[in-house]
């Protein structure tokens, strides 16, 4: 290879030389281009991951919270107090 390499003109080394570098060039391009839409991917993911966490959490919270107001329904001492607590006029409580 190196031989045959040698054995070309000025002109045709200097072809060889610039169709290597412009193959190279492409390479790297589609390389980089296949990396760049793997991270993309994986962080799109990674988002939805993470929005199916926050929504699983908000549901559990919204769980406790009826089953605390349920509790608040069901016992009178609770109801008063939570009441007293929220009422601009007590007294009516």
């Amino acid at each position: 290879m190196i031989a045959w390499f040698k054995g070309l003109d000025v002109v045709a080394k200097f072809g060889v030389v610039l169709t290597t570098l412009a193959l190279a060039a492409i390479a790297v391009t589609t390389i980089n281009h296949f990396v760049d839409n793997a991270f993309q991917s994986a962080e799109e993911t990674g988002a939805a991951n993470v929005r199916v966490i926050v929504a699983e959490e908000g549901m559990s919270n919204v769980k406790n919270a009826n089953e605390a107001a349920a509790e608040v329904k069901r016992d009178p001492v609770l109801r008063h107090t939570d009441c007293v607590r929220d009422s601009r006029t007590p007294e009516n409580c």
